[in-house]
Parts: C-alpha cells; structure tokens; sequence
C-alpha cells in the first residue's frame, strides 16, 4: 500500500499544476464537497464545481457524495484508493487492466485510469502470473444460439491434488462466454455425467455436446445420462480440427490461471474450493467481443446491487427479517397498494444495535429500469434461430436512488417490466450479433491465409 501511494504522489506531482488538485478527492476536500450540497458553504467558484459534478446521498446519518452523470457511483477518496481497487481487482479474479477498470467504473467514480494501471503492475499475483501466448487459431466453432451447444474438457490436477480431487470439469457455452467448472475425483465417464446431468437440469441441455476428448468419450457421456433422462435428445459433436482444439486448450489455461492466482492470494493448495468464486468472477467479468458479461447474457438481468439502504440497515444492526419496518416488509414481498409507498413520503424507522430508532426517508420517484424477471425456457425445437420458447416472466421491485435532486434519500422503486423485457431480448441479440461478426471474421482470416499458402 505504501509503494502504491507513493507512487501515485510521484504520477500526481508530474501532472500540469492544473489537473493536480482535483486529480483524485481527498477526505478534507470531499468533507468540504458536502458542507456545500448540505449546507451551501464555499466560495461560489468551488460552490459551482461542486454543484455540476456532484450530488449528496443520505445514509442514515451518513452523508455520501456520488458523481452526477448517466451512471451514478459513490465518489471513491483518496485515502479509500488501495482498498476499493483491491475489492474491484479480486473482484474480477485478478483478470487484468481492461476488465478491473470496467469494474471500477461500474462500481465507483473519480479513481483514475492511472490508478488502476499502477495498481495492477504492483499487484503480486498478477506480477508473478505464467503467461502464456495468445491462441493463433482463426477458425471459430459456430454455434447458432444460446445452449445450441456446450463444450466439455478435462483439466488433468493429479500433480496438484486438492484431497479427493484429480480433475476439473470444465463446460463452456460458446455464444454467451458462461463456463462451468466441477472438481472431480477421477476422468471416468459416471463422474462427468453426474456433473453434467446436474448442469442441465439447473440450466437445460444443449442440441449438441461436444469435447476435445473425443467422440467415443461424449457418446459414452451421453448413454449414461439418459439412463436417468431417458427421453434426452443430445447430439454428439463432430470431430476438433486443431484450431478449435487450440481454443479450448486457451480457455483452460485461462481458467487454470486464475485458479493458481486465487490460491496464491488465498495462501492455499485447496483449488477445489476455489472454483467457485473463480468461476463467478469470470461470468461476471465483461468479455471484449461483446462487451457484456456472461451472467447479463444468460439470465438477462444484472448482479444484485448492495444498494446503500440495505447497507444502512445492516450497519444499524438489524440481522432478522423481524426487525424490518412492516411498510418496508409489505412491500418487499409485493404485497399492499404498489401506490402505497410511492405516492407519499414514508419515514423507516429502524433499530439500530443500541436500540435506538434510524430514519430512513422513502421519497416518491419516477419509474426506473430495474427489476426483476424470471423466464423459464421451456423447449428448442431446432438448431436454427426459429425455435419455441415459453416465457414466464414476474417482476418484482427493487430499490434505487434518484438522481433528480442534489440532496437524495433513499427510495423504493416501482419498475417498468416492458422497458425491462425490451432489455432482455436485445442483451442476448447483441451478443449473437457479435459472435457471428467474431466467426465471419475468424473464418476471412482463415480463407486469407490459405490463400496465401496456395500460391
């Protein structure tokens, strides 16, 4: 911590006497941001700065300073650098410049590019990494849509044993990036299929599975899966040409990386334990070709937010579900007039650990796009881009901050679920849009380049 700051003294004082200032937010300047949103004080210069780039929210007792603009995000000091870069660089499985800083802007606001780059070259997991050469394969497996196809590979642990575990399974859907992964105590055909078999009675089965390991291995997979889903339809992929075996073998070097990344900052061997957030880290990192993160693509519908009422009231002590104000309560489980609370100003009045009252204010606010939808996919009848679904969708509130007012409290939110559903369908569309342009260009490549040997 101490190098980063240092170094970031040295970037700042580098910087032209204009920009040195306002380059990061200090605690003493960021208390003075909210003496002026609060209580007008400052000189009308810094009063007019202040005013265009940020607005106050209150938290509890807590005054927080968030930026204005399309995404609003809780202002990050100077002091808070290292911790919340360290939470977004974790957060993200250690996945490099591109993906830590989309997280941060996603999260936070006035953390500086320069930042997060000198963070990550001081980062001792992310200095110490094996690289390894990017994948020179130009041909793309096709695949035409979402679980039209599934990827399956072993990674071989024996000579890193996590106990009982020797082998990763390792699952990945090509056209929305999402990848699974399961420890497993030997390479034999049960073992997959008893992972397999839970995959796709959570996420349903895919028209085609396929795997470098070979045609033999994937019928065998499948005979035994339909001995417990005896009316599964799967087809067994073709035959791997070496690209494409190429790119599977990068994406499990990938996924072996921050697997090895994970345990370094964890101090342990035990990998098996770290699957799981190593592998919530990278569906929910921003893949390039698409810009959208696997989780978006598959469930269409972002991460839960810690929104910052939650935060109030967990910081107040309240740990049962019991303790909630029963207006809160009503209309967390969609219950009442939706008008109820929207229409009127409705005071929360929270326990906090020493039994005295917190007041949360629910002011009455426009309709925003978050919300919840569920759909449940019934069928695909063909492998084609016509196929039957049957959508069942329920929308429930989620909570949000206004940004209209330079003073915000904390509101409940009544959803628009069309706007919603519009979201939903063109997330997937853009990502199949930008697959097929990513294999039409892999494959122009490819004719390009026999071209040339040809002649």
């Amino acid at each position: 911590m101490e190098i980063f700051y240092k170094k970031l003294d040295i970037h700042i004082q580098n910087l032209n006497k204009n920009f040195r200032a306002k380059y990061v937010i200090k605690e003493e300047i960021y208390k003075d941001i909210i003496f002026v949103l609060r209580d007008g004080w400052g000189d009308p210069q810094f009063k007019y700065w202040v005013q265009k780039h940020f607005t106050l929210v209150k938290n509890g007792n807590v005054y927080v300073v968030y930026n204005k603009g399309k995404v609003s995000c809780p202002v990050v000091t100077y002091e808070e650098l290292y911790t919340k870069l360290y939470e977004c660089h974790n957060r993200v499985g250690h996945s490099g410049r591109d993906k830590t800083w989309k997280e941060v802007k996603a999260k936070y606001s006035w953390i500086p590019y320069d930042a997060v780059m000198l963070f990550i070259k001081l980062c001792d997991s992310c200095r110490s990494r094996q690289n390894f050469a990017k994948s020179s394969a130009t041909k793309q497996i096709l695949s035409i849509d979402y679980l039209s196809r599934i990827q399956i590979s072993l990674i071989d642990m024996t000579s890193r044993p996590s106990g009982k575990f020797k082998w990763i399974l390792h699952t990945k859907d090509p056209v929305s990036k999402f990848l699974w992964a399961y420890p497993l105590e030997s390479k034999e055909v049960e073992s997959v299929a008893e992972k397999l078999l839970n995959q796709f009675y959570t996420f349903g089965p895919p028209c085609i599975l396929q795997s470098n390991n070979g045609k033999q291995f994937v019928a065998e997979i499948i005979n035994e899966i339909r001995k417990t889903w005896t009316d599964l339809v799967i087809l067994n992929g073709k035959v791997l040409h070496a690209e494409a075996q190429a790119l599977i073998e990068h994406d499990n070097h990938t996924l072996a990386i921050a697997l090895w990344k994970w345990m370094q900052c964890n101090h342990t061997d035990n990998w098996s334990k770290g699957l799981g957030p190593v592998v919530y880290a990278i569906n929910t990192s921003v893949v390039k070709i698409t810009n959208k993160n696997p989780y978006d693509v598959i469930f269409r519908e972002g991460l839960r937010s810690d929104f910052e009422i939650w935060k109030a009231i967990s910081q107040s002590g309240v740990e049962d579900e019991e303790n909630l104000p029963d207006n809160f309560i009503r209309k967390f489980n969609g219950c009442g007039d939706s008008n109820d609370l929207r229409n009127s100003n409705t005071q929360l009045n929270i326990l906090d650990a020493n039994n005295q009252r917190l007041s949360l204010t629910l002011q009455p606010q426009t309709p925003t796009l978050t919300s919840v939808s569920n759909n449940v996919i019934i069928a695909h009848n063909t492998l084609t881009k016509t196929h039957q679904t049957i959508n069942i969708n329920s929308s429930s509130n989620y909570l949000g901050l206004n940004n209209n007012a330079t003073t915000q409290d904390f509101s409940i939110v009544n959803n628009d679920t069309s706007v919603h559903n519009h979201r939903q369908g063109t997330i997937r569309e853009h990502v199949e849009e930008c697959y097929l342009k990513s294999a039409a260009k892999r494959q122009k490549l490819d004719e390009n380049a026999m071209t040339q040997q040809e002649q």
